[in-house]
């Protein structure tokens, strides 16, 4: 394995923060959180294995919530 878990556990902070305050593509992610898009797809994996809802709509993700605040 490359990396920490606690470098992960950073990382799919930072992705759960970009994902409630937008809809991004995994390329654009992969470019936001220096990784692969091979990651990126790992980490979402991740988070909703955790228990977060993650959407994914015409190749842009985003989480669930996002839709329901006000």
């Amino acid at each position: 394995m490359f990396g920490s878990k606690q470098v992960k556990q950073q990382r799919l902070k930072q992705l759960k923060g970009i994902l409630e305050n937008k809809e991004a593509g995994a390329s654009e992610l992969a470019r936001e959180l220096g990784v692969s898009r091979f990651t990126v797809m790992d980490d979402i994996e991740a988070l909703e294995k955790d228990g977060a809802k993650v959407c994914e709509h015409k190749g842009k993700f985003s989480l669930l919530e996002k839709w329901f605040r006000k």
